[in-house]
């Protein structure tokens, strides 16, 4: 937490640069719930029909 502190606030950027650290950040923020979400809906998907639906063996 030291090195964030003193390497990384610290350091004087341009402008370009802070939009582009801001733009990645959002980017990643969306991306990574983007992909929780997908995960969360394969996992919810039922099979209907097709081998192994029946009652049998659940």
């Amino acid at each position: 937490m030291n090195f964030l502190n003193n390497n990384f606030l610290q350091k004087e950027v341009t402008r370009k640069e802070f939009l582009l650290l801001i733009g990645l950040f959002i980017i990643t923020i969306t991306g990574i719930s983007g992909i929780i979400k997908s995960l969360n809906s394969i996992s919810q998907t039922k099979t209907e029909q097709g081998f192994g639906s029946g009652p049998y063996g659940r």
